[in-house]
């Protein structure tokens, strides 16, 4: 009788109980995050659900980042993520405090998180290379005066890539303003420069913009697909483009490449007011192989499973393309950056640093800190190829040697390091026939800078057009218009643009674009940005290519893009030749190199092959003047200079406020379509100059 009271207060405190304490099993928890990439320093906040009444335990890691309270069973709490967290992968966990450490229970749940690097935390080989890049492009882009790279880096993965296959470098201008990126390849199964845009936030801005936060890991997957992974990793979501699914190409295994080409051209009639037929002349492949197509990958994760059997033949051509800018790379990395008596190069740095020479050649050059770098200057010939080291400390300590060559000239030359003795002290003389530039060399042309050419008009001369949504008119198919009708569209209409501008060479073409994008109607100015008619000029010229559907998407196959000509054939006084090819082998770029450089037109190309294929239109031809010395077979060591990592500026066809326009990709296209301006001679025939 005596235990009666204190069971009764028992069962009276039980009652008094929340329900959740009562039960015999907690109830699961849930943690969710308002973004799952992060940087050091920045705020994070994390939202728990059901968890019972009383303290929550957070931890990034094994570190604990504070402490939320709930008496509702949900809390929502803000921290700041350590400058010190480790960058990578990472788990946020949330713990009712007697569940704590306890795994698998209800109330101790966690979410994955990727905390971005720190400049200091990228490899520093893949970081010497971007400021590499950044040193050369400072040199000759107005706009990137004084800008360098922010503190963070971004990682993108690919799918048959274990470790980080790029890194994009955000760039801020001089005042802190974003100021564009830089994506860096870390291997050699793409181009070491493998994209670049002079303004604006960085692509991943745009992906974490896209994702709503829910973006975890970055992707890369060719010239112009990037992507943001899913905490569940079950979804890729795209800043832009997504117009175009992920394609899965069918029976490539069974094609040899080598047949994947062809060529064309057409010329019109020679009567400018009576259209007609015109010639063509095609060679090679017209009509797609046996076997071959495309279809849609069911999921993102069987996309990643398949994505390096699927792809491995293109993935191979690209690999093989990006070898010549490659052997630059690795040729700086080997030998160092070579100076011939009044060269300077800037070894930028990732912050304040301290500068020194040192090595056989150091007494020959000088070196200065220029705000976040040193700026090495060879002062004095050395009698023979000599290398140095620019060392660069941090106020931390750390210390970075980039390599360095003294030449006397371009030419053969006897290399020190190979012919001296124990003391350093040269045993051979340097040849004295070599010339200062090689024969190719434009005068005027700075060595260590990038040049520049544009289609006449640069930008303000570009149609900034889009692909019509499915069952928006005049597009009555199920999928989008597709990017090679949206391609010839814009190509055909900075032409009549050009016309419009009186530009010597298009003048004549008036009848190139007529209102409302007719075939008969009075004249009209290509518009610069989609309206009704040019959407009609869209569909025309998809009827021409060949575009289909293939669930959401309108692609063309490259073999049949040369149908556009079908559009200037039937418009009087659409002077022009069309022509172009398609190489799944061989990298056709310079058809389009030489289309800028030497004719002021744009062209069309191809990025991404047969998987996400798109095409969009370069305007812009970008090259880099540089040096290199090294060992070779015949002639020994010695040093060139040369054309390195060529790049064309891209209209993509994603409309006016598309992140991507105006960036800068590798030279690198399997097809190139282009146009010629033409006129009829009595004695000539057809001028297409």
């Amino acid at each position: 009788m005596v235990a009666l009271p204190w069971l009764a207060l028992l069962i009276l405190w039980a009652a008094l109980l929340p329900p959740a304490a009562r039960a015999q099993t907690p109830p699961q928890a849930s943690v969710t995050l308002d973004a799952y990439t992060v940087a050091p320093g920045q705020p994070l906040t994390v939202n728990g659900a059901n968890f019972l009444p009383g303290v929550i335990e957070i931890r990034l890691n094994s570190a604990v980042l504070g402490y939320a309270e709930t008496g509702t069973g949900s809390f929502s709490r803000t921290f700041d993520v350590p400058a010190t967290a480790a960058a990578g992968l990472g788990t946020l966990t949330a713990c009712y405090r007697s569940a704590c450490g306890v795994p698998g229970h209800p109330q101790n749940v966690s979410t994955p998180l990727r905390v971005l690097p720190r400049l200091s935390d990228v490899p520093a080989v893949h970081l010497r290379r971007a400021l590499n890049f950044l040193s050369l492009l400072r040199n000759s882009t107005p706009e990137w005066a004084g800008v360098f790279f922010d503190d963070i880096a971004y990682p993108y993965f690919r799918p048959d890539i274990a470790a980080p296959a790029y890194y994009e470098f955000a760039v801020r201008s001089a005042t802190g303003a974003p100021a564009g990126s830089i994506v860096v390849s870390t291997g050699e199964h793409d181009y070491p420069l493998a994209h670049w845009k002079p303004e604006g936030a960085p692509l991943a801005t745009g992906l974490l913009t896209a994702a709503n936060g829910r973006g975890l890991t970055f992707y890369k997957l060719d010239a112009l697909t990037y992507g943001a992974e899913t905490p569940d990793g079950q979804q890729l979501i795209r800043a832009e483009g997504a117009e175009n699914p992920l394609l899965k190409i069918v029976g490539l295994e069974g094609v040899d490449l080598n047949t994947l080409r062809g060529t064309f051209e057409w010329t019109p009639g020679p009567d400018p007011a009576n259209p007609s037929p015109g010639t063509l002349v095609q060679t090679g492949l017209t009509n797609t192989p046996a076997g071959l197509s495309l279809t849609e990958w069911a999921s993102w994760p069987e996309l990643k499973a398949g994505f390096a059997a699927n792809y491995a033949a293109i993935l191979e051509v690209r690999r093989q393309h990006a070898r010549e800018d490659w052997e630059t790379v690795r040729n700086w990395e080997q030998w160092g950056i070579p100076l011939l008596p009044g060269d300077s190069f800037t070894a930028l740095a990732a912050g304040p640093v301290t500068c020194d020479l040192t090595g056989p050649a150091a007494g020959l050059a000088r070196v200065e800190a220029v705000g976040a770098g040193c700026r090495v200057t060879l002062l004095t010939p050395p009698a023979a190829i000599t290398p140095f080291e620019a060392v660069l400390a941090t106020p931390g300590g750390q210390i970075e040697r980039v390599r360095f060559l003294a030449a006397a000239s371009i030419g053969h030359q006897v290399y020190l390091p190979l012919l001296a003795s124990s003391q350093g002290r040269a045993t051979g003389r340097a040849a004295t026939s070599a010339q200062p530039q090689s024969p190719d060399a434009p005068s005027g042309i700075t060595v260590y800078s990038w040049h520049f050419w544009y289609a006449d008009g640069g930008f303000p001369a570009q149609r900034l057009y889009r692909q019509i949504p499915a069952y928006t008119w005049p597009n009555t198919n199920g999928c989008w218009s597709g990017c090679g009708a949206t391609a010839w569209a814009m190509l055909f209409g900075w032409a009549d643009e050009r016309a419009a501008a009186g530009n010597p060479r298009w003048v004549n073409k008036w009848g190139v674009y007529r209102q409302n994008g007719g075939v008969n109607t009075p004249n009209a100015v290509a518009p610069v940005v989609v309206d009704g008619g040019v959407n009609n000029m869209q569909m025309e010229i998809r009827s021409y290519i060949g575009g289909f559907c293939l669930f959401s998407a309108g692609p063309t196959w490259p073999w049949n893009m040369g149908g556009a000509y079908l559009y200037p054939q039937k418009r009087a006084y659409a002077l022009m030749a069309v022509m172009g090819g398609h190489n799944f082998i061989n990298n056709e770029w310079q058809h389009i190199a030489d289309a800028i450089e030497f004719r002021k037109t744009p062209g069309i190309i191809l990025t991404g092959s047969l998987a996400s294929a798109h095409y969009p239109l370069a305007y812009g031809l970008a090259r880099a003047w540089v040096r290199e010395c090294g060992w070779d077979l015949f002639k020994g060591y010695h040093c060139v200079t040369k054309w390195a990592y060529p790049s064309f500026q891209i209209n993509p066809g994603w409309g006016p406020n598309s992140p991507s326009l105006g960036s800068w990709t590798p030279a690198s296209t399997s097809y190139w379509g282009t146009v010629l301006g033409c006129y009829w001679s009595l004695w000539q025939g057809w001028v297409c100059p």
